[in-house]
């Protein structure tokens, strides 16, 4: 239901002739371990908890078909939409928008210019670098949202 208006912002704020939205996830702790209880068929969405550690949402791979992206657009869009969409330049571009104000579990997002590939992980098997660089989304509210890119293949 949200995916018009995500298309919408996101060619908005980029300037995109198209945005195909394939995947969304609800990060919510309480509701996460009630959709445990429940059989996985009658699942609305897939409900996690919030991010715990480190990672990315997405493999970096220049080829859109070799990434989790291509396997879910090619089930919801039709093989032409597809062909044009992917045909140039596309990046896959996540969007986090809270559902209610955030008062604890603040999305974070480490500051690309601080990265390295030789970063290694932490003593709890998490991704770390003390020289990482970090910016904090708290106290989000309804309304707001936090675009960031991960993938393009003008890169």
């Amino acid at each position: 239901q949200l995916y018009p208006e995500v298309a919408a912002l996101v060619q908005r704020a980029t300037g995109a002739k198209v945005a195909l939205p394939y995947h969304h996830m609800l990060r919510n702790a309480q509701r996460h371990r009630q959709a445990a209880w429940q059989p996985e068929g009658e699942r609305q969405c897939i409900v996690a908890a919030p991010g715990a550690f480190v990672h990315t949402d997405h493999v970096q791979d220049s080829n859109y078909r070799m990434t989790p992206a291509g396997g879910k657009l090619d089930k919801l869009e039709k093989p032409a939409v597809l062909s044009e969409a992917v045909a140039g330049r596309y990046a896959i571009i996540n969007v986090w928008v809270p559902i209610a104000p955030v008062e604890r579990d603040a999305f974070a997002m480490a500051d690309w210019r601080s990265l390295a590939p030789e970063d290694g992980w932490g003593p709890e098997g998490e991704w770390f670098n003390p020289a990482h660089s970090w910016f904090y989304f708290s106290k989000m509210v309804p309304g707001e949202a936090l675009l960031f890119k991960q993938h393009d293949t003008d890169r």
